[in-house]
């Protein structure tokens, strides 16, 4: 063999060897970086813990990528790529859902102050609305993600909360109700009977025109009948005072008859505001 075809040869030779070096380095910084990403995949995280781990898998992947083909060190970095994609792939998908437990937890606490913000206003029918969507939304959580213990105690919290909301606009519809009974009762008994009925708190109110407050006291003369009519709405009809002021008894029977089928505490005031009885 002649000379130069020696040193031609050695230098393939060299080369050979420089790639195949470089291909193992590959494999190695390849195996240290899944090393790293399987750390990070063994534990629950944040969205940025998922990222990390994603970007560690990613480079080991690339390392392998970068294996020359016609080494001898490919068939090694295929090997490992098969091990390696499906666990990126597994962990792609932890930071989607790390990513959704995010939004529904952010989603949850926005629907939760909704939801008090219209009980604060009385508006009980979104109040209850969006504790259904708060509740709806806070079990879209996975349990496998940083967010699901700290979503845990809501749905015991949010289950009373809406409850406590479905009863009280119950109640709400209730007073509603009896309210409109109240003023078609007034209307039908003497359209100047009643000044206004009103509702605040879940309770009523009826307040007399000012004419009839001197009516008012003569109808309600006898303390013990209207105490058996107005607080006690069981009470008899009959134990109500007939006085000359028929019209203002049969008010006095309504209210009772209403609060009683209602169930809803109704106030009967003056034209001062001053109670006569609930």
């Amino acid at each position: 063999m002649k000379l130069k075809e020696y040193e031609g040869y050695l230098q393939s030779v060299e080369l050979r060897i420089t790639q195949e070096k470089k291909a193992l380095e590959k494999i190695q910084d390849a195996r240290e970086a899944a090393q790293v990403a399987d750390i990070q995949s063994s534990t629950v995280g944040s969205i940025e813990h998922w990222k990390k781990a994603v970007a560690s898998w990613d480079t080991a992947l690339s390392l392998h990528n970068d294996v020359s083909a016609d080494s001898m060190a490919y068939a090694a970095a295929e090997h490992l790529k098969a091990i390696y994609y499906p666990q990126m792939l597994a962990v792609q998908d932890q930071l989607k859902q790390e990513t959704l437990a995010q939004k529904f937890y952010e989603k949850t606490i926005a629907l939760a102050e909704i939801s008090v913000r219209f009980e604060q206003e009385q508006q009980w029918t979104s109040a209850v609305k969006n504790w259904q969507a708060a509740l709806e939304s806070v079990n879209q959580v996975a349990e496998d993600t940083s967010y699901y213990d700290q979503v845990v105690p809501l749905v015991s919290s949010y289950t009373a909360a809406l409850a406590n909301a479905q009863a009280t606009l119950k109640r709400a519809m209730a007073v509603q109700q009896a309210q409109k009974q109240l003023i078609d009762q007034c209307q039908s008994i003497d359209e100047n009977l009643c000044r206004s009925v009103t509702y605040e708190a879940l309770a009523i109110e009826v307040s007399l025109e000012a004419q009839r407050d001197q009516t008012s006291e003569n109808a309600i003369s006898y303390p013990e009948a209207s105490a058996a009519a107005l607080n006690n709405p069981k009470a008899s009809v009959e134990a109500i005072p007939h006085s000359g002021t028929s019209n203002m008894s049969e008010l006095v029977r309504v209210i009772a008859s209403i609060g009683r089928t209602m169930q809803v505490s109704i106030t009967l005031n003056d034209s001062d505001g001053k109670s006569l009885g609930t």
